[in-house]
């Protein structure tokens, strides 16, 4: 049975997930809807790159929404749905993409693969397990610059523990920072590696 292709790419922050899916969405010329999770703060109604490239985007609070946008758009005219930050939406992801690619329509994906304690959203791993293809995209540690592929959280300065919820957001008493680490320098990578 046909269906339509799935593209995703992946990685630690930093590593312009973002930046690939832009340039993706404005290289397709054919009919398309551009998605955002409600949880990402950081820019109203648009996906934009740390190097300042953006596109206009439908801002959702759950992945079941993207139904209701292909009807309205009169989805058999619709080519390609284009979501980013698929890191913030729950398990429910991987149901409505299989659903949107039985319709013949194209996805294309882009977020964390992993949380700041280096283990995998769910619903991420199981949408890399069926892409066609996957763009594995990786950033440099702020301590040595080599290559690296983990996130790291700090609160107020300081490494978070592994009993923090996962998503978090800054809060009148307390500072979060992420840091893209490698394995050499990612504080709970180490503290694994003290305990053995």
């Amino acid at each position: 049975m046909n269906k339509g292709k799935l593209t995703i790419y992946y990685g630690p922050m930093f590593a312009r997930k973002s930046l690939r899916l832009i340039k993706d969405i404005n290289n397709n010329s054919e009919k398309k809807l551009v998605f955002k999770p409600k949880q990402d703060t950081r820019t109203e109604g648009k996906i934009k790159s740390r190097d300042g490239l953006e596109f206009k985007s439908i801002t959702i609070k759950d992945s079941e929404e993207i139904f209701n946008y292909l009807i309205s758009n009169n989805e058999n005219k619709v080519r390609t749905i284009y979501i980013d930050e698929i890191n913030f939406f729950g398990d429910d992801l991987f149901g409505v993409v299989k659903k949107i690619l039985k319709k013949k329509i194209d996805v294309v994906l882009s977020g964390l693969d992993k949380d700041y304690r280096t283990e995998y959203f769910p619903q991420v791993k199981l949408l890399i397990e069926i892409a066609d293809e996957k763009f594995k995209l990786t950033a440099r540690c702020f301590v040595c610059n080599e290559p690296s592929e983990f996130t790291s959280r700090y609160i107020n300065g300081k490494p978070d523990s592994r009993e923090s919820e996962t998503l978090i957001c800054d809060s009148k008493f307390s500072k979060v920072e992420y840091k893209t680490l490698c394995k050499k320098h990612h504080p709970l990578i180490l503290e694994d590696e003290e305990r053995k």
